[in-house]
Formats: structure tokens, C-alpha cells, sequence
């Protein structure tokens, strides 16, 4: 997997899209790039830690754990 990551002016980063390909996640990185130039937007082999979090949740993998941590957050 190849994943679009957003940086900030602060410093913050987020991932923002994932894709199969690189070629994918090329075509798509002009197109986040020309969009929004008050950040910068690169390709990345691995997503930030909230999307792995997220990710759980969508598979259906989280665990009672993660849901209380969610509730807390």
C-alpha cells in the first residue's frame, strides 16, 4: 500500500487517501497538491497512526480495548 500524507505549516501530519499502487498514489499526489497549497502533500509506505485506528474499526477488528479508548478520546 502507498499512502498520501498532508503536512501542515504547524508541523502536524495526517494521511489522507491510501492506494494500491504508486502510480496511483503519483497521479493522485498532483491533484492534492494543486488543490491545497497550504500544505504539503507526499507519498509514504506507511499511514499515521490515527488511520490505523480508523482502519481497525472499518475491517471490524477493533477490540473492546479500542472502543474504550475511543470513548475516552
Amino acid at each position: 500500500m502507498k499512502y498520501i500524507q498532508r503536512k501542515d505549516n504547524d508541523g502536524n501530519f495526517e494521511t489522507v487517501d491510501e492506494f494500491e499502487s504508486h502510480k496511483e498514489a503519483k497521479n493522485m499526489l498532483k491533484e492534492y497538491r494543486l488543490s491545497d497549497q497550504s500544505a504539503y502533500y507526499y507519498i509514504s509506505q506507511k499511514p499515521c497512526r490515527d488511520w490505523m485506528e480508523e482502519d481497525k474499526f472499518f475491517q471490524g477488528k477493533a477490540t473492546q480495548k479500542d472502543y474504550n479508548i475511543l470513548k475516552r478520546g
